[in-house]
């Protein structure tokens, strides 16, 4: 493709009303990003705690044109604030369903960060016990379920957190890392 291809297509891009309107909104939803910022660090601070090894990485905020909530790169990540506009955002419901759009608030934000960040550092290792979605799901809910604890609110619920919940209640002496680093088979 060409220079004049090139330029011509981002032109179009940036030039979209959908995509002004949304840089529009995340302009005036975040403006002041505080209590985000606040909530992070508390988390973060939790997860050393817990898992002492843990790097803080470089956390930026970007518009991603509706097509990633979370980016974890080297040492940093990225907050698509576009897809945290509210539930009840107009340009969402042609394109996700009720269930996705509870999840795309700002509530979401630390979570979602936590969550991501978490599963780049234990990742799901290959399956030993032949049920792969099984454990994803699980892997998962460990996850979340760490999320939940590091910031002291059900941020995520389901079937399989309440697992993993009701496992590490009767299981005081288990620690995060050693239910994230798959040695606690639910």
């Amino acid at each position: 493709m060409n220079d004049q291809e090139i330029n011509t297509r981002f032109l179009r891009f940036y030039q979209d009303s959908v995509l002004q309107a949304i840089i529009s909104e995340v302009g005036q939803q975040y403006a002041d990003m505080e209590d985000v910022s606040t909530e992070m660090q508390t988390a973060f601070e939790r997860l050393i705690d817990v898992l002492p090894s843990t790097e803080i990485p470089r956390i930026y905020t970007q518009i991603g044109s509706l097509d990633q909530s979370i980016i974890i790169t080297n040492k940093s990540l990225g907050i698509c604030l576009d897809k945290y506009l509210g539930a009840d955002y107009p340009v969402y419901e042609r394109y996700y369903t009720e269930g996705q759009r509870r999840q795309m608030v700002r509530s979401m934000i630390v979570p979602d960060c936590l969550q991501f960040y978490i599963l780049s550092m234990f990742p799901l290792s290959p399956s030993r016990h032949g049920d792969e979605q099984h454990e994803f799901d699980m892997h998962i809910a460990k996850i979340q379920w760490t999320v939940n604890s590091l910031l002291k609110r059900k941020a995520y619920s389901g079937g399989q957190v309440d697992v993993v919940d009701r496992y590490m209640k009767k299981h005081k002496d288990y620690s995060i890392l050693q239910l994230l680093s798959d040695e606690v088979v639910l």
